[in-house]
């Protein structure tokens, strides 16, 4: 199948995941199938082993967690692989003589993110994830970002400029293609295991299972994800405040996409297949139930409200193509509500709009019994 004919296949289900760069950005928080960038070119474009993308100063605390142990320092003597100095081309070097841990890396974009990056960060790189690969919308950013990233195992990249003429929901899909190819250079000129692509709004729920990971016979594994419930209240840390989740199986209705997130093994020859999926690899393709993604695509009538204001007027298609229809109800009835709140001033059908995806509250215990909603902290001390 040719790669034009696979990419248009996975648009459509992808463009949501564009959606939540969008959202960070907010939050206090044809075309597509012809752009090809080989990992090789992608790499000395982004530069990714120049020292400066690095960070590695000592820095403030990490936001407590409750369920975990304190990360160690990189060098010191733990189980798990070793990831080489920042300023290092070096592999990560292999044990021979005793199975070797597995690694894996995380790629995101980002654009003047909330507060709960922080969060966010410290969450995956508490729960298993050895190295985070940021890739910066706006370059401008870095020294704000750096503050917030600093004695963490992240690396900051600037990311790709492409379709500056296209508006933000439809760009996005383009640039992080990019930064994606970006990443999975990086990571194999690290020598990680496995790499994945999640937007920060969303958490990777391993549950303490990391089992998944030692199975060598899958080249991808496709995870489910289930969309929290909004608040009917403002939130400034909605990963403490979002406990109930849509399930991905399930009746109720979904604000953003469906259709889970990836991770792959990583070896010469893997590529990006969209925000979701990826291809390239050797192996079997696997999707399971567990581990998980959370994704809170829209916790809160505000944030809603500021991420359509920000979207704008767009159009009823993708990537400039009058062919390519945007086939996502929510997403364009937003635009619409948010339109005509502005103009007239009346916010009361937004309101209401937005607020019928909540589930009724003498509902709950029913639709979780039904296994059409998932009750889910994944900040509390018990797994």
């Amino acid at each position: 199948m040719s790669t034009r004919r696979r990419k248009r296949q996975f648009l459509g289900l992808a463009t949501f995941a564009a959606f939540v760069l969008l959202f960070g950005a907010l939050h206090n928080g044809g075309p597509f199938a012809g752009r090809r960038y080989p990992k090789d070119e992608t790499a000395k474009l982004f530069d990714p082993s120049h020292r400066k993308s690095f960070v590695t100063v000592p820095g403030p605390e990490s936001v407590p967690l409750h369920d975990v142990d304190p990360i160690p320092h990189p060098n010191v003597e733990t189980d798990r692989v070793h990831l080489p100095h920042p300023g290092s081309s070096s592999p990560v070097d292999s044990a021979p003589e005793r199975r070797r841990k597995t690694t894996l890396a995380i790629v995101t974009t980002i654009l003047r993110p909330g507060p709960s990056f922080r969060t966010w960060l410290d969450y995956h790189l508490q729960h298993g994830t050895d190295l985070i690969i940021v890739f910066l919308d706006d370059p401008a950013e870095r020294p704000s970002i750096e503050r917030i990233v600093q004695g963490r195992r992240v690396v900051l990249l600037d990311g790709s400029k492409v379709a500056s003429d296209m508006t933000p929901e439809s760009r996005l899909i383009l640039r992080q293609e990019e930064n994606n190819n970006a990443g999975i250079a990086y990571a194999l000129s690290r020598n990680i295991t496995w790499l994945m692509h999640i937007d920060i709004d969303e958490l990777f729920y391993e549950d303490g299972d990391q089992s998944w990971r030692d199975d060598e016979d899958v080249g991808e594994f496709s995870f489910l994800n289930h969309e929290a419930v909004p608040l009917r209240h403002e939130s400034t840390n909605y990963f403490a405040d979002c406990h109930l989740f849509k399930t991905n199986t399930g009746i109720l209705p979904f604000m953003a996409y469906v259709n889970g997130k990836s991770v792959v093994r990583l070896e010469p020859g893997v590529e990006e297949l969209g925000p979701h999926a990826f291809w390239g690899y050797q192996g079997e393709k696997r999707e399971v139930e567990k581990p998980m993604i959370l994704h809170y695509a829209n916790p809160s009538f505000e944030s809603w409200v500021a991420k359509y204001k920000f979207y704008g007027n767009f159009p009823d298609h993708w990537l400039n193509d009058p062919d390519d229809a945007k086939d996502f109800p929510f997403m364009l009835e937003s635009r619409d509500h948010l339109r005509a709140a502005e103009a007239t001033g009346d916010w009361e059908p937004a309101r209401n709009f937005y607020y019928s995806m909540i589930p009724d509250e003498r509902d709950i215990e029913d639709l979780i019994q039904n296994g059409d909603l998932l009750r889910i902290d994944p900040f509390s001390e018990s797994r």
